[in-house]
């Protein structure tokens, strides 16, 4: 009887050996696994599960020799939770035997481990879970997985393959997305007349024609707008979605930097004048949750963030239940309504001593029947486009049909351009945007000095590659 093992990422010690031989607690993934009642007919199973997928399980199950993969895989409960079941579904197809290791909730974190471990050429990792900014700093320690997946790269959606997509090599295959997009008071939109904004200037008027009703009528701390301000890698998200909704952007679409522009200039003076406005001054400081807090609280009209919040936002015991709508966020004239590519892909390391076993759990991990369970069980976005369509899944999360449509515009952040470089890249840029966002520096000179910073990291990296 196999059973899938479980490595907490407490017993995780920063030396490589101590990895190795660290005590390893061992849970059998049944344990963890959903109650019987709440799994898919066998049928449907089958129906969902493509040819490839059990050839790929067939071939792994022919081999004499078992093997134990060692994957890695974020800590959260319920995230954590599907994967031991995939895990002991897949011994129980294969005979062979999947590890998993817990990693650090930081993913600064995460990424620091890996780079450790992979620098040294560690055999002690097969499969990892991989951000969607992290591709092209860890291109060079993973498996190009393009031949082993030319027969379903069309069945991802387009934008999470170029992203993970690093010269030619495809080393990452998207598992499950995020998105980001606007929360509504649909409440207060019928209460005042207002439609759902479609750009930037109706979401002005709109938050603050509702922001000043609301303080009227006694909600003294009511604001219109709430997104993520604070000098980390959430605001570069924003500053993705700001740029390219209006027509902007950080890359242009030839791969060129486009930073010092009109449009993006003309963004920047609208998110100033909105600090202190129709959001408060502490936005500079906000991340998700601090953002929510406000917005769940009923203190704002308008937010923005990534589709983990609507089930929160929804839950019984929320003030909010049934008020809140989503939809794409606005655009200025001459852009297009956009939301930042966010989630998580899985790649294989160059060190690992199953690479075959790990890429046939890889295909059973991203394949349409088992990306379906997680949408339905923990709600978790597919990476496949028809399955927004799914009626199982929609009859189930009716909330995968809103986003069907904001899903198609999805933009990424300039990771795969700027590669192993992505993390000084991004900095430079919360960093710059939040100082002239807070009035410290002027926007004409702040894009001016951001653009050659960047420009300077480009110009390592073509050194690097010889272009």
């Amino acid at each position: 009887m196999s059973s899938a093992r479980f490595v907490d990422k407490k017993s995780m010690k920063i030396s490589l050996r101590m990895l190795v031989l660290c005590v390893v607690a061992l849970f059998s993934a049944e344990s963890f696994g959903a109650d019987p009642s709440d799994k898919q007919p066998a049928a449907e199973r089958k129906d969902d599960k493509s040819p490839s997928d059990v050839a790929d399980e067939t071939d792994a199950n022919n081999e004499t020799q078992e093997v134990v993969l060692k994957v890695t895989c974020g800590c959260k409960g319920r995230e954590l939770e599907l994967y031991q079941q995939a895990a002991k579904e897949w011994e129980d197809l294969t005979g062979h035997h999947v590890e998993i290791i817990t990693l650090p909730s930081e993913s600064n974190e995460r990424l620091n481990l890996y780079l450790q471990l992979l620098r040294a050429e560690s055999q002690d990792l097969d499969i990892l879970i991989i951000d969607v900014t992290w591709p092209g700093i860890l291109a060079n320690y993973l498996v190009d997985l393009k031949k082993h997946f030319e027969d379903e790269i069309f069945a991802f959606f387009p934008v999470c393959i170029e992203n993970n997509t690093i010269d030619g090599r495809l080393v990452a295959i998207p598992w499950y997305i995020d998105v980001g997009i606007l929360y509504c008071r649909r409440d207060l939109l019928e209460k005042y007349g207002h439609s759902v904004p479609k750009t930037w200037d109706d979401l002005e008027k709109i938050a603050v024609d509702i922001q000043n009703k609301e303080r009227t009528n006694g909600n003294s701390r009511m604001w219109g707008y709430v997104f993520q301000g604070k000098s980390y890698e959430g605001l570069t998200v924003n500053v993705v979605e700001w740029f390219c909704s209006a027509g902007g952007g950080i890359m242009d679409d030839k791969g060129k930097l486009a930073i010092d522009t009109q449009s993006n200039r003309h963004m920047l003076n609208m998110i100033c004048k909105w600090i202190g406005t129709i959001a408060p001054s502490g936005v500079l400081g906000y991340t998700e949750e601090e953002a929510r807090g406000v917005f769940q609280s009923g203190n704002a009209v308008f937010m923005r963030s990534w589709p983990y919040a609507f089930a929160l936002l929804n839950s019984p015991d929320c003030p909010l239940a049934g008020k809140v709508d989503v939809a794409p966020l606005p655009m200025s004239p001459g852009g297009r309504h956009v939301g930042t590519l966010g989630g998580w892909s899985l790649g294989i390391s160059k060190f690992s001593k199953h690479p075959k076993e790990a890429t046939a759990f890889l295909r059973y991990l991203t394949c349409r029947r088992e990306q379906k369970r997680r949408a339905i069980e923990g709600g978790m976005s597919p990476s496949r486009p028809d399955l927004y369509k799914d009626k199982g899944l929609i009859q189930a999360q009716p909330f995968f049909a809103k986003l069907s449509d904001i899903l198609i515009n999805m933009v990424a952040r300039p990771s795969s351009q700027f590669g192993s470089l992505y993390s000084q890249a991004t900095t430079e840029i919360f960093n710059s945007i939040h100082s002239m966002i807070a009035g410290h520096r002027p926007i004409d000179v702040g894009l001016k000095q951001l653009n050659k910073r960047l420009s300077q990291l480009l110009d390592r990296i073509n050194r690097h590659t010889g272009e």
